[in-house]
């Protein structure tokens, strides 16, 4: 596992008093093969990126393949892992689907039609689980394959 900078190190504290957000991506799934390595080169490349060889990388960029083909897609499985810990405990949940790709577009269009909804009200940054509510979202992607177990909301 590698530490992974996502979104979610802005959006959680916005709607749950937390004092830290970890995102962490299993570095097997990122690079099949030298996977385990790329948590011993993570911290070195990050550096790197704070020095003038960040041109480099950059100039690299537009180099790197555009993706995955569409059977590649369809192909790919991701679970999504949550773990939340409190006074209270420990409560887990998880989302599992296949397209990653596909899921971001899916996503971004039941968003902007929710937005777009006669009575939506809310404005603003806002977190996805601030912006709707979150077992509905989840429920509107299950014809997109997503499926997902949390424990109910703690009172």
């Amino acid at each position: 596992m590698v530490r992974y900078p996502a979104g979610e190190h802005i959006t959680v504290p916005r709607h749950v008093d937390t004092p830290r957000v970890r995102t962490l991506l299993s570095a097997s799934t990122a690079v099949p093969v030298p996977g385990p390595a790329a948590s011993l080169v993570m911290a070195p490349f990050q550096l790197a990126l704070r020095t003038p060889l960040r041109r480099a990388f950059e100039a690299l960029i537009p180099r790197l393949p555009e993706g995955p083909n569409a059977e590649s897609r369809r192909r790919s499985r991701f679970v999504i892992e949550c773990e939340a810990r409190g006074e209270g405990g420990t409560r887990r949940g998880h989302v599992t689907g296949s397209d990653p790709y596909g899921l971001t577009a899916r996503t971004t269009v039941e968003g902007a039609i929710r937005c777009a909804a006669p009575g939506y009200d809310r404005s603003g940054a806002l977190a996805p689980s601030q912006a709707f509510d979150p077992a509905d979202f989840l429920d509107a992607l299950g014809s997109a394959g997503v499926q997902y177990q949390a424990p109910p909301a703690a009172g």
